[in-house]
């Protein structure tokens, strides 16, 4: 990210700088006070405060996991000091904030240097700051990022020290605060003992009041109408732990005073320490109650959280999200396994309807909803906890027992009715419960569906056996996302063993049933491969009782599938092996025309493809549609893996479609873009050692590769496969291909020419001719490319082999007279080929009927003159005719020398 862009977030930092700059001055007045009297703890709260929010809003802005509004859109060295630097000042604003605390309290921090160690570590932050806008400024003139790291890291060591000393002293204060107040129960004044029996009503003094929020705190008195009214006692949950209060004991009730007084010390001075302080502010009071309510012991959970209701703990609050959310100090492993969730919900979700009353006494609202969108009634319906959803729903509370489930979680679930998701989950009795408190049994959720089928999508057989004995319609009906399915439809798409199960049992004619779709309840069994183990096996389980009950096994839907093309669709080789064995049909056609086999390959799934050729399918089956193997489809497909398995079970590869392409053909034509791929799938065929036979029968690879200048192509095939340059096209590819010298030739492909050459090093290969009887020096030629002549002839070409183009056989002189070449017959006279070379046939030029005898046969000068009369005014046609003239004077001298 470019420096601007943090110096932008950066500069949000000014009122911290300011708050920092007054807290520094105020701690100096606060702790040594030069005239007067010290300051006021009070006034130096303010910027600790505004401290303390600008941290906070930094750090939200950098835990944000949106990264087009984070400072730092990439992880830098900078966006690592800006955290170093915030969580350094952090812990040490705790520190400052508690030894203010105490300083308030008209004591000194002890160790004394603990105040001079917060008062150093706020100026050094407060420098770091300034460096920090320094480097991150246009200018860039701070320290080099990973050096100011260094620096930091020192200084957060410090403060993590400071912050460790702090939590000791605080250890200490609260045991210490805790035993004075042990000592004051055990200890009752004399006055108390000697006042005599007082009644039970008088002797029992009133549960404190829930202490209010902080901002009612500071606005003042709470209106009489809003205050809490006080509660009774909690009762005794042990057997015989309710004796008659007119005979209980002086000792009995100055023993329950002594713990309610004592109780009420507890409270007040974990409120005067301030230890509670911080955590508010992290959002784990709800925690706190969750934790209280986990408690096995209930009536030590219901004590506990009694105990925090008094401390002013919020019964409204939410838990924090474990996973996301992030406090101040390290988080205690354990408290991850509590989910984001309010107090009451919690406890209806473990069924402790004391702590559901206690709570609500205490303001929780019964229709609040946690973070998945539930109420207190639907999770206690969600869990089967009876006595609570009895509870919520008896007056006063007459919680809507037709709430429906909101917010996030699975998306299937939501809108479901305390009702539905008792039948979700499976709870008989809580369906029982809410069905004769008058819950609407015709609810259905998002797709549709009643709960007949919810029950049965989830393997309730219970539930379904409950159901249809109240309505036995409902066994024929229909739900709405799939109109036309059967209970046993929706038993078998969902792998519902138990209720399959009952069903075949006691509506068997629904085993063979077709839906809209034309699926019967086995074809649907068989569609999805799901990747749970347990469904898994569930789902097996279904296909063999509907095949033990027998079920149509070759049974075809609307698109000509049975179940064995579905296996073959969902890829699940299992499923395909169990139908073969019990003799499912392998040859049948789908409406594309395709068989379970093609379906595999189309799917990509080795593991089918070797299941279905294990149950005798035809490899080399031709669809319907396209005339194409299984071995087209995987070439098309470009999967490499199954191409060497079809080859390697001995399909053929010459084989062509209704196009008149083979497989082969298609790796060709593949889009240079797809090279990588392409080449994969040529190696597979290369290599493929059961084979080799039909290479030479099919699609010309070599000839169609070096014409496409497929140099990594050619390279490949000529390694595994040298005698290939010398093997020449076959009908019907002889009119379109030549063999792969002429082609790299033809096309220039002078880089393919010469990794081809490398192998061509006898005469056969050099010299082999195409359909019209041209060697290779006849097609550069022919091509134009003289510049290869004189390699070609060091090579091994003949130069004076006749070509079989029309108009006679012709040397390769004479063709390029023919062709008025000048470049090529200078190449071949210096390669010392024959000028005065006559073949038969033809009528000779002018030139020679002139001589005193009149020779037989033409030379490349005859070829030249004997041309139509409109050639002679090329430019070229003079300088060749000198050219060869001179060739065969010279070469006449020579032979006379």
């Amino acid at each position: 990210m470019a420096p601007t862009n943090a110096l932008r977030e950066v500069r949000r930092m000014d009122p911290l700088f300011q708050d920092c700059e007054k807290a520094k001055g105020l701690m100096d007045r606060v702790a040594k006070p030069r005239t007067g009297p010290p300051l006021s703890t009070s006034q130096i709260r303010p910027p600790l405060v505004g401290i303390e929010k600008s941290l906070r809003d930094l750090q939200r802005l950098l835990l944000s996991p949106d990264r087009q509004h984070h400072p730092f859109r990439e992880a830098s060295h900078e966006d690592r000091c800006f955290r170093a630097i915030l969580e350094g000042c952090a812990q040490v604003l705790a520190s400052t904030i508690y030894n203010l605390n105490l300083l308030a309290t008209r004591k000194f921090p002890d160790p004394p240097d603990l105040w001079d160690e917060c008062h150093t570590l706020i100026e050094i932050y407060h420098k770091n700051l300034d460096k920090l806008v320094c480097i991150l400024g246009p200018a860039q003139d701070g320290p080099r990022p990973l050096e100011f790291l260094e620096s930091i890291d020192t200084t957060n060591k410090r403060a993590t020290l400071l912050k460790q000393m702090v939590n000791e002293n605080i250890k200490q204060a609260t045991t210490k605060e805790l035993s004075s107040t042990a000592q004051t129960q055990a200890h009752v004044p004399e006055k108390e003992q000697t006042e005599g029996k007082r009644s039970p009503a008088q002797s029992t003094l009133t549960r404190p009041k829930a202490q209010a929020p902080e901002k009612d705190q500071t606005e003042g008195k709470r209106s009489p109408a809003k205050s809490t009214p006080a509660q009774p006692p909690p009762k005794s949950t042990h057997t015989g732990s309710h004796p008659n209060p007119s005979r209980q004991s002086h000792g009995d009730h100055t023993g329950h005073r002594g713990g309610e007084e004592g109780r009420g010390n507890v409270c007040k001075a974990l409120k005067r320490l301030g230890i509670l302080q911080d955590k508010a502010l992290k959002g784990n009071r709800a925690l706190w109650l969750l934790k209280a309510i986990d408690i096995k012991d209930d009536r030590d959970s219901l004590e506990m959280v009694r105990l925090l209701l008094e401390l002013g703990f919020d019964p409204n609050q939410e838990s924090p999200d474990p996973n996301t959310e992030i406090t101040k100090e390290p988080e205690d492993p354990k408290d991850r396994k509590y989910p984001k969730d309010r107090p009451l919900c919690y406890a209806a979700k473990k069924g402790k309807s004391d702590i559901v009353e206690l709570l609500i006494e205490n303001g929780a609202e019964i229709n609040a909803r946690n973070d998945l969108g539930e109420t207190a009634l639907l999770s206690a319906a969600k869990w089967g906890m009876d006595e609570v959803v009895k509870h919520l729903l008896n007056a006063p509370h007459n919680a809507d027992i037709e709430t429906q489930r909101q917010g996030a979680g699975r998306s299937y679930v939501k809108g479901f009715t305390p009702l539905m998701l008792a039948v979700y989950n499976g709870r008989l009795n809580t369906v029982k419960l809410l069905l004769n408190r008058g819950a609407n049994r015709d609810v259905v959720d998002q797709a549709g569906n009643p709960l007949f089928y919810i029950a049965i999508s989830r393997d309730k057989v219970g539930i379904v056996d409950f159901l249809v004995d109240k309505k036995p319609a409902e066994i024929a009906g229909t739900n709405k996302e799939y109109p036309h399915d059967t209970p046993l439809h929706c038993a078998a798409r969902n792998g519902s063993i138990k209720v399959a199960s009952y069903l075949v049992d006691t509506a068997p004619a629904l085993i063979n049933a077709r839906n809209e779709e034309g699926d019967a309840p086995l074809s649907l069994a068989v569609k999805e491969k799901p990747r749970d183990l347990e469904v898994r096996k569930k789902q097996c389980e279904v296909v063999e009782l509907l095949l033990n009950h027998k079920a149509d096994i070759n049974a075809t839907d609307r698109k000509g599938r049975t179940p064995l093309h579905n296996s073959a669709l969902a890829g699940d080789a299992e499923m395909i092996q169990k139908l073969v064995d019990v003799g499912a049909k392998t040859e049948y056609f789908d409406i594309e025309g395709q068989t379970a086999l093609h379906c595999a390959v189309s799917v990509k799934d080795v593991a089918s493809v070797e299941a279905l050729l294990a149950g005798d399918s035809n490899i080399d089956c031709l669809d319907n549609r396209k005339g194409q193997t299984p071995l087209h489809h995987a070439v098309i497909g470009e999967d490499p893996a199954l191409v060497r398995v079809l080859l390697g079970r001995g399909c053929k590869r010459d084989v062509n479609d209704h196009d008149g392409k083979y497989p082969l053909q298609y790796v060709m034509d593949m889009d240079p873009l797809k090279k990588a791929s392409s080449r994969e799938l040529l190696c597979a065929f290369l290599h493929d050692n059961k084979n080799q036979a039909s290479l030479w029968a099919g699609f010309p690879v070599l000839s169609k590769a070096s014409q496409d200048g497929k140099l990594v192509f050619v390279q490949e095939i000529i390694k595994s496969h040298s005698n290939l340059v010398s093997w020449k096209p076959q009908p019907p590819f002889d009119s379109t291909f030549k063999p792969a010298l002429h082609e790299a030739v033809r096309n220039g492909q002078k880089q393919v020419l010469e990794a081809l050459c490398k192998v061509a090093k006898n005469p056969q290969a050099i010299n082999l001719t195409d359909h019209a009887g041209n060697t290779v020096l006849h097609q550069a030629i022919i091509s134009n490319r003289p510049e290869w002549i004189s390699q070609l002839i060091r090579l091994g070409a003949d130069k004076e082999l006749v070509s079989g183009e029309a108009d006679g056989s012709l040397p390769p002189l004479h063709l390029a007279a023919r062709h008025m070449n000048v470049k090529a017959i200078k190449a071949l006279l210096d390669e010392d080929v024959d000028a005065k070379r006559r073949i038969p046939g033809g009528q000779i030029c002018d030139v020679c009927m002139r001589l005193r005898t009149t020779p037989s046969g033409r030379n490349a000068r005859c070829i030249l003159r004997n041309l139509d009369p409109s050639r002679r005014s090329d430019p070229n046609f003079l300088s060749i005719d000198q050219l060869l003239r001179h060739a065969s004077t010279s070469t006449l001298r020579r032979g006379l020398v």
